[in-house]
C-alpha cells in the first residue's frame, strides 16, 4: 500500500469503516474475515492466523531449504505473549486458548532470530552479506525504538520509513539471494503492523478494547 491507500484508511473513524475501507483496497487479504464487532484480541488472532497462511505461502515457492526459516518467522508475533506469561504466575485473564504461544515460541527476540538462524541453510558470501544487511537495519530501528526520551509519533513515523527504505534497498541489491524473501516478508509485516495499529485504536475508542492487555 501507498500513502493514499494508508490515508483513506485513516479516515475512517470507526473500525466497521476502517475494515470495509481495507476490503476493497491492497489490504484486502488481510481484512478477510474480520469483524468490527469481535473484540481486538479475537481479531488479532486472525491476523496471526492469516499471517501464519502467508508464510506458507511463500514458503510453498521458495527452495526448499528456506522454507523452515520462512515459516519460523509465523511465531514471532506470539513472543512477546509468551515474555509476559513466562514472567506471569498465571496466564492473564484477556489471554484466550486460541491466543496461547505454542511451546515452541521462544521467549525472547534473541532466542527467535537463534531459531531462525538456526533453520537457515549455509549461506555463501553474497547471502550472508544480504542478511546481514537485513539485521544491520532491524538493530538499527530496534535501538533508535528503545530511547525514551526521544519517543514521539513523528519521530517513530520516522525510523519506521527509514526502516522501510533500507529494507527495500536490501531487497533490491539481493533479489537473487533469501535475502529478498526475508525482506519481502518483513516490509510485509510492518504493513500488516501499521494496519493492526489502526484497526486497535478504533476497537478501544469503541469500547471493544481489553484493559490490561499486554501491547
Amino acid at each position: 500500500p501507498d500513502e493514499s491507500d494508508w490515508s483513506r484508511l485513516e479516515s475512517c473513524e470507526s473500525a466497521h469503516a476502517y475494515l470495509e475501507a481495507a476490503r476493497t483496497g491492497v489490504l484486502s487479504a488481510w481484512a478477510e474475515g474480520l469483524n468490527a464487532e469481535d473484540g481486538i484480541h479475537r481479531l488479532e488472532a486472525s491476523i496471526r492466523r492469516s499471517w501464519r497462511g502467508y508464510l506458507r505461502s511463500v514458503a510453498s515457492w521458495s527452495p526448499e531449504s528456506w522454507r523452515e526459516a520462512i515459516e519460523w518467522c509465523g511465531c514471532l508475533p506470539d513472543v512477546p505473549t509468551a515474555a509476559h506469561v513466562a514472567a506471569a504466575e498465571e496466564p492473564p485473564e484477556w489471554l484466550a486458548p486460541e491466543q496461547g504461544a505454542g511451546a515452541e515460541t521462544p521467549g525472547s527476540l534473541d532466542e527467535w532470530r537463534e531459531g531462525w538462524r538456526a533453520r537457515m541453510p549455509s549461506p555463501d558470501s553474497e547471502a550472508r552479506a544480504g542478511l546481514a544487511a537485513l539485521e544491520a537495519a532491524v538493530d538499527a530501528w530496534s535501538a533508535a525504538n528503545r530511547d525514551p526520551e526521544q519517543a514521539s509519533v513523528s519521530r517513530s513515523a520516522s525510523l519506521h520509513e527509514r526502516l522501510e527504505h533500507r529494507v527495500t534497498t536490501v531487497f533490491r541489491r539481493h533479489a537473487l539471494g533469501p535475502a529478498a524473501v526475508f525482506a519481502h516478508l518483513l516490509l510485509t509485516a510492518l504493513d500488516v503492523q501499521r494496519f493492526r495499529g489502526g484497526l486497535a485504536r478504533r476497537q478501544a475508542l469503541s469500547g471493544r478494547g481489553v484493559v490490561g492487555a499486554a501491547a
